[in-house]
């Protein structure tokens, strides 16, 4: 009689265990697209921490998910978990990644107030040939010269984006500048 109230009993059980196993919601994976949605919400730290989870995943493309990754640390901004975000990177990086890489470190060397290592990180770089590239590269150029005392090369950057700049608006915003 008791080991028929034991067995009823584990039954009961792994019954409650399993329906509850079957309700309860699943976790989700993280995903590239979920930090889309995350980052264009404006929740760029979850959307961070949802990049470098689908980076773990995904080690195929875990280098570019961990860019992206480090880009978002940077709009919280969080520099230190970006730079950790960086360090995370598997050789081999292709040019473009390397020099997304070194773009990130300069970024983050100026939020953390740290522009000459930014400037140094920066001005190793070849200035990209693609126009969008390039005038982000020369904005974050014109910023770093700006904070090391350097308006000769910012004067410079602020040309070579207004060369690049699609309109007259777009022109007159760097000049206002």
């Amino acid at each position: 009689s008791d080991w028929s109230s034991d067995v009823c009993s584990s039954d009961l059980a792994l019954s409650a265990l399993l329906t509850a196993c079957a309700t309860a919601p699943a976790t989700p994976v993280a995903s590239r697209e979920h930090a889309a949605l995350l980052s264009a919400r404006g929740e760029h730290a979850a959307a961070a921490a949802e990049y470098e989870a689908a980076a773990a995943l995904s080690p195929a493309i875990g280098n570019e998910l961990l860019l992206l990754a480090a880009r978002e640390w940077l709009r919280v901004p969080q520099p230190a978990a970006a730079d950790a975000t960086l360090a995370r990177l598997a050789p081999p990086l292709d040019a473009n990644q390397n020099f997304e890489r070194e773009v990130i470190g300069a970024e983050s060397a100026l939020l953390a107030d740290d522009a000459p290592r930014g400037w140094t990180k920066l001005t190793t770089l070849a200035v990209p040939t693609q126009p969008a590239t390039a005038a982000a590269y020369h904005a974050l150029r014109q910023k770093l010269a700006v904070a090391v005392g350097k308006p000769l090369e910012a004067i410079r950057s602020a040309r070579d984006r207004e060369t690049l700049a699609g309109d007259d608006a777009q022109r007159m915003a760097i000049r206002k500048e």
